[in-house]
């Protein structure tokens, strides 16, 4: 039999458990509803700096889609409560589409600010629809080498114009493999457009996996032809618009470690970094072709990540930085040779936004 003191102490504990575990709901609740990040961003134009009414999407890891709003005062905020990939796509009347992606990996960063530019359309937005790849291909056919000769023509007579390489996907795979196959097909064009003679600042690659379909996908036809494409966006050179080139870090045959000499240029993209808040970087490795095609891509991403590591060591966020091994699927430099092969064992800094 219970004491009249225990009997007491018992009743008071029960007549406060409720309180309690409400308040531990809420701290529960609050702290789902703070995780992620929150973006804050204005959408201006890029000659006025006045807001600019458009539209805003959001997707997240490149397939799954997330918002869509309208911007009446050329203002949103949004809080990106998944870790994962976010796209975030703003269009309006009269101005080029603007893309940007976003890494929430964590939840040290609470918010972010972005001021999202809008160049006005000056003509067509694309050059051609024409440069379409086969299922799973990368690889560029005549057609497509065709419509690619007369851009060349186009940037060679227009110094002052440069252009935004989008590549694109069906959504018949996985959102990763997408991702990367969409890259590849905008580096094809990109490796193409510099073969030509077209100076690599005056070209911006980016990969959109599926998210972007210019043909509605569904259960019953994920591969649209049309949407395994890349598409060519010119803009009119800026300061803002030429992206930056870095040197390359070279390695020694079988290492994936940074060479000691490697600092100055490491430093550099660390001071770029710092000083764009908005600018991300791929940080691409790359290996010669002696050894299987899976120990290359292995040392090449080997590469790529000391690289980051190092980065983020600095104090710069691991959320702009992607590392990505090629392996010896894109050379430099002639594989016959001693010399050109220690050229092709490198790492390439592509910054992706500004």
């Amino acid at each position: 039999m219970l004491s009249p003191t225990t009997t007491k102490m018992k009743a008071k504990l029960l007549s406060v458990l409720p309180l309690f575990l409400f308040v531990f709901s809420e701290v529960l609740g609050s702290t789902h509803a703070d995780a992620g990040m929150v973006l804050h961003a204005r959408v201006l134009d890029a000659r006025t700096l006045q807001p600019v009414s458009g539209r805003v999407q959001i997707y997240l890891d490149s397939d799954v889609f997330m918002k869509r709003e309208d911007l009446e005062y050329g203002e949103f905020t949004e809080q990106l409560r998944e870790y994962g990939w976010y796209l975030i796509k703003i269009s309006a009347k009269g101005y080029n589409e603007t893309t940007d992606t976003l890494w929430v990996l964590n939840d040290k960063r609470p918010s972010i600010n972005r001021d999202y530019l809008m160049n006005p359309q000056t003509f067509s937005t694309a050059f051609s629809n024409n440069i379409y790849f086969d299922r799973n291909k990368a690889t560029l056919n005549d057609e497509s080498v065709e419509e690619l000769e007369s851009i060349v023509k186009f940037l060679n007579e227009n110094p002052d114009m440069s252009c935004e390489i989008e590549g694109h996907a069906d959504r018949t795979g996985p959102a990763d493999y997408n991702l990367a196959l969409s890259e590849d097909r905008a580096y094809a064009v990109f490796d193409f457009l510099l073969s030509k003679g077209i100076e690599r600042a005056r070209l911006r690659t980016f990969g959109y996996g599926s998210a972007l379909p210019k043909d509605d996908d569904d259960a019953s036809s994920g591969s649209k032809p049309k949407n395994r494409r890349v598409e060519i966006i010119p803009f009119k050179n800026s300061p803002e618009a030429i992206f930056p080139v870095f040197d390359n870090i070279c390695f020694d045959f079988g290492t994936t470690s940074l060479p000691k000499d490697s600092s100055p240029e490491l430093e550099s993209i660390i001071k770029f970094l710092n000083e764009n808040p908005r600018a991300t970087c791929e940080i691409a490795g790359h290996a010669d072709n002696i050894g299987s095609k899976d120990v290359n891509i292995a040392i090449s991403q080997q590469r790529a990540e000391s690289v980051v590591k190092y980065l983020i060591s600095k104090g710069l966020d691991g959320s702009r930085l992607k590392a990505r091994g090629y392996g010896s699927s894109r050379p430099m430099d002639g594989n016959a040779t001693a010399a050109g092969r220690a050229k092709n064992r490198r790492v390439e800094f592509n910054v992706r936004a500004i």
